[in-house]
Formats: structure tokens, sequence, C-alpha cells
């Protein structure tokens, strides 16, 4: 059995905080500082760049004959909750 209120008790110890900036680029409207967060990070992660893209292209292509193994399929995939089903459990003899 797992204490819920306890855990969430603890990550609000470590993770929620006041926030301590009450601007960014001299603005002080959350709608305005959010389209700004959203901009930035939209330009960071948009490649547009033709250069850029055939240089990942080959990249890849020098690196993947040195693959092994098939194709991670959805039932190979694991996350937290599956993890914490089998914690304490073991098939290994």
């Amino acid at each position: 059995m797992k204490d819920g209120a306890a855990f969430w008790r603890c990550w609000r110890s470590k993770f929620d905080s006041k926030p301590k900036c009450t601007q960014v680029d001299g603005c002080v409207d959350p709608d305005i500082i959010a389209d700004k967060f959203s901009s930035f990070f939209k330009d960071t992660f948009t490649c547009n760049n033709p250069y850029r893209a055939e240089t990942l292209k080959n990249e890849f292509a020098t690196h993947y004959p040195h693959c092994c193994g098939l194709p991670v399929k959805d039932e190979h995939r694991f996350d937290t909750e599956l993890v914490s089903k089998t914690s304490g459990q073991s098939n290994l003899t």
C-alpha cells in the first residue's frame, strides 16, 4: 500500500514553491509571458533549415548500419506505473 498523501506532501516540499520571477523580458502579463515562452520553444524545436535536416539525415545514415535488434514496439514500452507494480517481485533465480 502506498501513502499518496505522504508522497504529495514530499513532492510539494521539494518542487512547489512560490514563483520568484514576476516579469519576463519586461512583461508582467501572464498571458504575454506564456506566449513568449511558447514562441521561444517553438522556434527552438522547429527545424525548417534544409541544411540542418540534411545533416541529421546523413548522421542517421552513418549510425544506422551499427544498430542491432528489432524496433521497439508498443508492447515493449514500460512506464513508472508498470515498474511500481513489479517492484519487489523477481523472476530471477
